[in-house]
């Protein structure tokens, strides 16, 4: 997984970069410990006091200690956007309203490209295995032989190719290689 330093130097913001290098770590806050009572039990505990000396280290505090936790940022694959990752180490997308949309979020609009990427290339697969399963069968049998079977696999491989390149229809890419 990639540093949260690597990832933001691929932004356009190298002013910001640079003024990250340029205090690089070394913000002024004071933490002392202080001993309170539990309104509910009256018990004693431990609290943590911080102040900070102005609001550049207390978002720099923010942020470490919420990526310390888990809440990383992390770049949203549909709207190229930052985003706040809460617990969920596999969400790519985020919250906000998609662009060129009104109502549908990133995420919405993202899981469903994919599926449909996914479907579409499944399909493909699917139905290109069969007919190669096919041909290995004949070639074993013996009613192909080495240079036939060669050629049936090059062409139902470039049928395949095609289809995922979206030069043919469903239809089209299920004839074909019904033609073998």
């Amino acid at each position: 997984m990639e540093s949260f330093r690597e990832i933001y130097s691929q932004t356009e913001d190298a002013e910001d970069l640079a003024y990250m290098d340029e205090h690089k770590d070394n913000f002024p806050v004071n933490i002392s410990f202080v001993v309170e009572r539990n309104q509910k039990t009256g018990l004693p505990f431990i609290a943590e006091k911080t102040t900070f000396e102005d609001l550049v280290s207390f978002l720099y505090m923010d942020l470490y200690r919420g990526m310390a936790v888990g809440n990383v940022p992390r770049l949203c694959h549909n709207c190229d956007r930052w985003f706040l990752l809460t617990g969920a180490y596999d969400t790519v997308y985020c919250q906000r309203v998609a662009p060129g949309e009104e109502i549908r979020t990133c995420r919405q609009v993202g899981a469903h490209r994919k599926e449909k990427e996914k479907n579409g290339k499944e399909f493909a697969y699917r139905e290109y295995t069969k007919v190669y399963n096919r041909l290995k069968t004949w070639k074993y049998r013996g009613k192909l032989n080495a240079e036939e079977w060669n050629h049936k696999v090059a062409y139902i491989q470039d049928v395949k190719a095609a289809f995922l390149a979206g030069g043919m229809s469903d239809a089209e890419y299920l004839e074909k290689l019904k033609q073998i």
